[in-house]
């Protein structure tokens, strides 16, 4: 599987009711390799955070502002809550999490 085959996938909780859309992917470094960490989900729109969920990061008020309003209601379903990607359509578990989108820099490692 490649990114491009999760962007912009539609998100369906176990009973089937849509949740949103991916429109971005969270990873992390783990022994010099990339790792799917989560999927960020979004009802509203298809747009990325274009990197604007970094938090402690200086940026235009107006950008910061518009983002924010852009982004609400964005979340990131673990990776792990996952329990199927086909058709075009990504199925999560009974019970999955929907965490916090924004990434905390203030670590230095992306972490939040």
């Amino acid at each position: 599987m490649i990114a491009s085959d999760l962007l912009s996938c539609a998100v369906h909780d176990s009973g089937g009711d849509r949740l949103g859309q991916v429109i971005d992917l969270r990873f992390e470094v783990v022994d010099d390799e990339l790792r799917l960490v989560g999927l960020l989900v979004n009802r509203r729109n298809r747009v990325s955070f274009l990197g604007y969920e970094r938090q402690g990061v200086s940026r235009p008020w107006l950008l910061n502002r518009f983002f924010a309003w852009l982004h609400r209601g964005t979340v990131l379903i673990p990776w792990a809550d996952v329990t199927a990607v086909e058709d075009g359509a990504v199925r999560v578990r009974d019970g999955f999490r929907r965490l916090d989108a924004s990434l905390d820099t203030a670590h230095g490692d992306g972490s939040s």
